[in-house]
């Protein structure tokens, strides 16, 4: 029983605050026909609000006499972002026995500053028509308010304070089941109560060794609700695996605040394994090509060696010139990635080529001999790109993967090379 006391405790504050919010009309006088009052209600909170966290408050107005033209002015409010929940109301009620027009408006104030967040005076301007056919012409005011607001908690996390929030995840086809080139889409979908669009975090990270992942541009909006917007955004990425072995997609914590219980809450992303199916996986992927390559370097430059002493010791011959021996070790010498990315040209496996050309610039950048910017080569991975990844995808026979291929290799040899990130 002690346990549930405080959950007793949140809820029945709860309720007051609801009861509170949109209760009795006040005790003010309207003095004449064309009187009437304009207040300020702030919805009353468990505790003290942190930054960034939605309050909720409504401009009301009680007149004796609903007006023919009217206008709300708003005063500008300090420290804070605001938003306007649907379009103002009127509706009839009852006031101190007698019967009048009732105005509401409903907004939600994000507080973006510790401290107290003052909202001055709203002035509704009305324009009434007496019976006698004059205009009469009023404008009330309501009374400024004060909304203390607490700093929010110290974290290196995204603060997220929501009411609710709910997360969908879903790939197109078994992530695990994937055929030799073949392209899985996943998409998530974040649903956040209480928060406007623009704080909602941005998408994670979705790369892992052994697959190769493209994220589309994100996708934010929102609805209005009278207890406050409801944003959303949505991720999607397209990933291929790209070895013979299962690669893991880790988990992806995403921490966030509840405003209903006070406390920090969490969502997470499943861990997802992506692989080739069945015989697909036995086929070597580009990455173990290069390293078996790789892995004759040695052995070959001990040979070259030992010929070079022979070759002193033998009378009549000479030794080469650098630019000779270049030229006679360079079809043994030549790097193994330029032998895959050709290889993926001549087969027409364009991911592989787009693959490869990222591991390409990525070694070369490490090296130091990354160049300037080269158009012709820009716009050619942008095509492939395009016909890959785009939301609307041409045929990838439309590129010319080996026209491309020798454009780069022109491009990596007279040091006019991609900028990085071109291919991320």
């Amino acid at each position: 029983m002690v346990s549930r006391f405080p959950f007793l405790v949140v809820a029945t504050c709860w309720i007051i605050t609801f009861c509170g919010f949109g209760g009795a009309l006040s005790a003010q006088e309207i003095s004449d026909a064309f009187g009437g009052f304009a207040e300020v209600l702030v919805e009353p909170m468990p505790e003290t609000p942190y930054e960034q966290e939605m309050v909720l408050i409504k401009i009301r107005g009680i007149y004796a006499s609903k007006p023919a033209r009217h206008s709300l002015e708003q005063p500008i409010i300090l420290n804070a972002g605001w938003m306007q929940l649907g379009s103002d109301s009127w509706t009839d009620a009852v006031h101190d026995g007698k019967a009048v027009n009732a105005f509401e408006r409903i907004m939600a104030i994000f507080p973006q500053k510790a401290g107290q967040i003052e909202i001055g005076a709203f002035e509704h301007r009305m324009t009434f028509h007496a019976l006698d056919g004059s205009w009469v012409e009023r404008v009330l005011r309501s009374d400024p308010v004060i909304i203390e607001v607490r700093p929010k908690p110290v974290t290196k996390e995204w603060w997220l304070p929501a009411r609710g929030l709910t997360v969908t995840d879903s790939w197109d086809r078994a992530p695990d089941q994937l055929g030799q080139a073949e392209l899985a889409h996943r998409t998530v979908t974040l649903e956040v109560r209480g928060v406007g669009p623009e704080r909602l975090p941005s998408a994670p990270d979705m790369r892992s060794p052994g697959i190769m992942s493209f994220s589309d541009p994100e996708e934010r909006s929102h609805e209005l609700t009278p207890e406050g917007p409801v944003s959303r955004v949505t991720w999607r990425w397209t990933v291929r695996s790209i070895t013979s072995t299962p690669a893991i997609i880790e988990a992806v914590r995403i921490p966030w605040f509840n405003t209903m219980t006070r406390t920090a809450d969490e969502v997470m992303l499943a861990e997802q394994r992506v692989s080739l199916a069945g015989e697909e996986a036995v086929q070597a992927a580009p990455e173990t090509l290069i390293t078996t390559t790789a892995a004759f370097a040695l052995p070959v430059g001990l040979l070259i060696g030992a010929l070079a002493g022979l070759a002193m010791l033998i009378p009549g011959l000479r030794l080469r010139t650098r630019a000779e021996l270049a030229g006679l070790l360079r079809p043994l010498t030549r790097d193994p990635m330029v032998r895959e990315l050709r290889r993926a040209a001549r087969s027409g496996d364009a991911a592989s080529v787009r693959f490869v050309a990222h591991r390409l610039l990525q070694s070369d950048r490490e090296a130091g001999r990354e160049g300037r910017s080269d158009p012709d080569t820009q716009e050619g991975l942008a095509r492939l790109d395009r016909a890959l990844f785009a939301s609307s995808p041409t045929a990838t026979s439309d590129v010319d993967l080996r026209a491309l291929v020798q454009g780069l290799l022109r491009s990596r040899a007279s040091g006019r090379w991609f900028r990085p990130g071109s291919l991320l």
